[in-house]
């Protein structure tokens, strides 16, 4: 799930707090 840089809130708020640290 990398998909945060495009869309955190899209995919689920959990993911809102850490969008560059999952991508990174």
């Amino acid at each position: 799930m990398k998909k945060t840089l495009v869309g955190p809130t899209s995919i689920s708020p959990v993911y809102n707090h850490v969008p560059l640290a999952e991508n990174e």
